[in-house]
This record gives structure tokens, C-alpha cells and sequence, in this order.
């Protein structure tokens, strides 16, 4: 499924560096989605490649950097989790200290 999506993006170049390129391209378009859904993408895209008989040496560790940004949306949830957590804690001890 991901080989398919990725395939479609457009005619990946031969060159590694620019394929490289044309990789990240792809995998920050999917940026609305989820950390895993990305990693998982890149993984099959990685596969897919190893998996060839030409012998295409990409720099999976900077392909890996930019799949690895949180999205806006993300980021906004987990800030939101990060205040419901200190209110319920604030909550918390207050009752503690009510109770005792």
C-alpha cells in the first residue's frame, strides 16, 4: 500500500542524491498523519529499495530525520494532554491535603 501511494507520487529519480530528495518530499506531504503512520511509510519505501537489484546506497539516517517531525496537530495534542495532566494533579494533591 505504501510502495503503491509512494510510487504515484511521481517518477522517483535515479540519482541517490536526488532520490533521497524526492523521499523526504514524499514523506513530508503525509505530515497531517501520525508519527507511526510516517515511519512506517518510510520503512516500506526503505524495503522497497533494499529490495532492488541496482545498487542505490541512500542516507537512510537523513531520510529518517525529517519523518521524524511531529506534526502541528500533534504537537497541539500533546500539549493539550501535558495541561489536563497538571490540572488533574493540581486536583490531586488539593483533595490530599483536604482528606489528611
Amino acid at each position: 500500500m505504501h510502495r503503491r501511494k509512494y510510487l504515484q507520487y511521481g517518477k522517483a529519480p535515479t540519482e541517490p542524491k536526488a532520490l533521497t530528495k524526492h523521499i523526504i518530499g514524499y514523506l513530508l506531504s503525509l505530515g497531517q498523519l501520525s508519527y507511526s503512520y510516517r515511519n512506517v511509510a518510510m520503512s516500506a519505501i526503505k524495503h522497497y529499495y533494499n529490495s532492488l537489484d541496482d545498487d542505490i546506497i541512500l542516507n537512510w539516517d537523513k531520510i529518517a530525520t525529517p519523518a521524524g517531525i511531529e506534526s502541528e496537530v500533534t504537537t497541539k495534542k500533546l500539549f493539550l494532554w501535558r495541561v489536563k495532566y497538571v490540572v488533574i494533579c493540581k486536583f490531586i494533591s488539593k483533595f490530599m491535603r483536604l482528606s489528611v
